[in-house]
């Protein structure tokens, strides 16, 4: 069995949405962010991750943000913005 490292303090977080995006809710998400901050983490973001629609942006961009932060060696955790209703697409 492969297990995951833990996140250190300094490493990266990426955010994505593959859902929707967190835009209608910026203030709780702001204090999330600020939470992660406070304990030393980096944040990335992709690129919808703020969106306010329900579908933060077409199935096939919240495939390649999420796939992106899968893809990138200095992201050591990835998190979701928000959603799940239509993580599936």
């Amino acid at each position: 069995m492969i297990y995951p490292e833990f996140i250190h303090k300094h490493e990266i977080i990426g955010i994505s949405a593959p859902s929707a995006g967190a835009g209608k809710y910026l203030k709780q998400y702001h204090t999330s962010i600020n939470t992660l901050k406070a304990q030393g983490y980096e944040i990335l973001e992709t690129e919808s991750v703020r969106n306010d629609d329900a579908r933060s942006t077409s199935a096939e961009n919240r495939g390649e943000e999420f796939t992106s932060l899968c893809r990138e060696d200095s992201v050591k955790m990835v998190m979701c913005a928000k959603g799940g209703d239509f993580l599936d697409e």
